[in-house]
């Protein structure tokens, strides 16, 4: 009922909307809120026309405003189309080129920043990882909140908050605001995938992602309600929007980034004006625009309605809204080039035309085919060629990504974006992304077998998958991780020697040589630590000191650890392998304990392998109850981890409780059901002279179809436990 109050102003007649800024007295009193809905394409919207869908707060926001029939991004991707959004700048003069390895130069103007400057109050609140602060849009902003609950090992698109979330900490910062000038910026997340709605929205709709929309929209009325409660709405310029769009299916794409189709660039764009620049008499609200518009023309229009300044790029002011001109509009996507190693795209809308340059070049009439069903590039070669020329003068060259961490790429590997880690030169022949979409099968299919530790099946989709398309640099560093955990190290090697001779990058390099290693090939695993150095790895040095530690050269593991910690004395693993060398070694178990007591992790199955080298170091003190402890901590992280029962259950037996050895030894079989546990129980047994409970396990393992026991894992160089 308040947001119909604060909405039926703009339900009668008014004039059309004054090009003018606000009167002079009035600017300092004009609130502006930008609301950014993400994944939200406009077809999906009653107010576009869609009959299966409820927004009863956007529609009644539409009423009083402006409607832009025909808005497009420039990206479908949420970072580098927000960062157009908030620059008025294509991506190719803003740089950011794809939602990871990227981000806004510092300095760059923004709308926040501008705003800033003619003295507004600044908040943003945002949903999703792809928009958190670091990325250049929280420039110009006072308060910029991008608190996500990260679950351990999510993927990307879990890493988000829920609408509702977002939107009572942007009340509450509401809540705190003296009337006048602030700049309100939210962005939800609903509906991007998985479509998830909350109850009530969960049932009652012709689809899930309709149903996210329907929540999303409860949240855009909660902010217009809070608007209208504090006598805030009247005054307010509010501009309601989505970043992208979302393609449902369409082209054999499922949600977006890959293709350029209308689908995922076709965008709502309402902009509702202060009362003061809507004088009464003229043309009914809501004005209906069918002029193509782009979201770089946002960030223009709204500083042009308040009279706060300028911004350099490629947006133009939307006012008056009846005389828009003509134009071109870009958009591209590189996440085919840097996640699968495909062809990039770009296209210009030249309403109706939309032109689509690809190895197989698409043009399209969106006024007679709005599904994008029928290509025109051979029925209208001419017009094509023109475009493709146009166009032309909007590419920019792309730059290679920051270097992502593991953490990141496995979160992104979780969604099927499994990334080349490089920026192949442009210009250099790649499949045109519609012969290659159906990969994206095996790919996310990998990715969910990957990450529930089903390494058989993910290395069978990852192969399925580079037997088409051998160039997808960053399958064959997941192929590679799966076939090590398989136990394969020898084919793991290959596979992360094919990732560094696609990609260069270092730790590939690093990947190669440690599967070497495993392998037990040390002159192999030297060369690759050689070529590691060479790509500039960091930590090569470690990798040539694990070589030594494997061949038995202690002193000379112990001098490359120590020289890696004087260069790096934070790194992890100088820490983790010197401890090591020097347990190997027997001496210097004082320091070794203190060298790993003092690592602080967060990750538990690091943090598992710590607590197991802690405890095999007290263990070889002769201090069986604090080895206990640590063993146990590194068993109940990382259940999967048999020698840290091991160790557990010989940590029992030396102190005497041969009943809790006992079962440690059963946990570790329940935890690890199959005959490696088995032999390794008979493997501690055994070494601990206790022959009929060994006899007694074998037989058990036997029965199991037993292998033999692994290598002797629980006894150092040097004979001590």
């Amino acid at each position: 009922a308040v947001l119909a109050t604060a909405a039926a102003g703009g339900c009668g007649p008014a004039r059309t909307p004054s090009m003018d800024a606000l009167p002079e007295g009035v600017r300092g009193q004009a609130p502006i809120v930008l609301v950014s809905v993400d994944t939200l394409r406009a077809d999906h919207l009653p107010l576009y026309g869609y009959r299966l869908g409820r927004t009863p707060a956007i529609d009644s926001l539409a009423a009083g405003a402006l409607v832009f029939e025909r808005a497009f991004t420039h990206a479908p991707t949420t970072l580098p189309a927000h960062a157009s959004l908030l620059t008025a700048r294509l991506p190719g003069e803003h740089g950011v080129r794809d939602n990871y390895g990227y981000a806004l130069a510092p300095g760059t103007p923004t709308l926040a920043s501008v705003l800033a400057g003619a003295g507004y109050r600044t908040a943003a609140f945002v949903s999703a990882y792809p928009l958190r602060a670091g990325t250049g849009l929280e420039a110009g902003f006072d308060l910029y909140d991008d608190e996500f609950e990260v679950v351990p090992g999510a993927g990307i698109g879990e890493i988000q908050r829920s609408g509702a979330a977002t939107v009572d900490r942007a009340l509450a910062w509401l809540q705190r605001q003296p009337d006048g000038a602030f700049f309100l910026f939210v962005h939800l997340y609903e509906p991007h995938a998985p479509y998830t709605p909350p109850p009530p929205y969960d049932a009652g709709f012709a689809s899930s992602y309709d149903g996210e929309i329907a929540a999303a929209d409860e949240q855009v009325g909660r902010i217009l309600e809070a608007l209208a409660r504090r006598g805030l709405y009247e005054q307010a310029t509010v501009v309601f929007l989505a970043d992208h769009g979302e393609s449902l299916g369409e082209h054999g794409e499922e949600e977006h980034g890959v293709f350029l189709y209308a689908s995922v660039l076709h965008v709502p764009l309402v902009i509702k004006l202060p009362a003061a620049l809507v004088a009464g008499g003229g043309v009914a609200l809501p004005v209906r625009v069918d002029a193509p518009v782009g979201l770089v023309d946002v960030a223009p229009t709204v500083l042009a309605i308040v009279g706060a300044g300028t911004l350099p790029g490629d947006g133009r002011k939307l006012l008056p809204a009846s005389s828009i001109p003509a134009r071109s509009l870009y958009a591209e996507t590189f996440v085919p080039r840097l996640h699968f190693g495909w062809s990039e795209l770009s296209s210009l809308i030249e309403y109706p035309y939309h032109y689509i340059e690809a190895p197989d070049p698409e043009l399209y009439d969106l006024r007679a085919d709005p599904g994008e069903t029928r290509n025109l590039w051979a029925r209208q070669p001419r017009r094509a060629q023109q475009m493709r020329e146009r166009l032309a003068a909007f590419v920019a060259p792309v730059m290679a990504p920051a270097e992502l961490g593991r953490q990141v790429r496995d979160r992104l590997a979780a969604l099927g974006y499994v990334g080349t880690g490089a920026a192949p030169a442009q210009g250099e022949p790649l499949p045109d992304p519609k012969s290659q979409i159906h990969l994206l099968r095996h790919l996310k299919v990998a990715a969910r077998f990957f990450f529930e530790e089903r390494y058989p099946e993910a290395i069978a989709e990852y192969r399925a998958a580079l037997d088409e398309n051998p160039g997808m640099a960053a399958a064959w560093e997941f192929l590679g991780r799966a076939q090590q955990h398989s136990g394969d190290p020898a084919s793991a090697a290959t596979s992360f020697l094919r990732l560094a001779e696609l990609t260069g990058r270092p730790d590939a390099y690093l990947h190669w040589g440690e599967a070497l290693l495993a392998a037990g090939d040390l002159p192999g695993a030297h060369a690759a630590a050689e070529a590691a150095e060479r790509a500039g790895a960091g930590s090569a040095r470690v990798l040539r000191a694990r070589i030594a530690l494997a061949g038995g050269e202690l002193d000379r593991a112990e001098e490359l650890l120590s020289e890696e910690l004087r260069a790096r004395p934070d790194s992890l693993a100088a820490r983790y392998w010197l401890a090591t060398t020097w347990l190997s070694a027997g001496r210097r178990l004082d320091e070794a304990a203190e060298l790993v007591a003092q690592v602080p992790v967060r990750d538990p199955r690091l943090r598992a392998r710590i607590e197991l080298l802690r405890g095999r170091i007290l263990l070889s003190q002769g201090k069986p109850a604090p080895a206990t402890a640590a063993l146990r901590a590194a068993a109940d992280a990382a259940p999967e981890q048999i020698e840290a029962w091991g160790y557990l259950a010989v940590a029992y037996y030396v102190a005497g409780d041969a009943d809790r050895g006992e079962r440690a030894l059963e946990g570790m079989a329940a935890a690890n059901p199959g005959p490696q546990a088995l032999a390794m129980a008979v493997d501690v047994l055994t070494r601990l002279g206790r022959k009929a409970d060994a006899a007694r396990w074998r037989a058990r393992a036997a029965g199991a179809g037993g292998v033999a026991p692994p290598p002797p894992p629980l006894v150092n160089r040097r004979g001590g436990r």
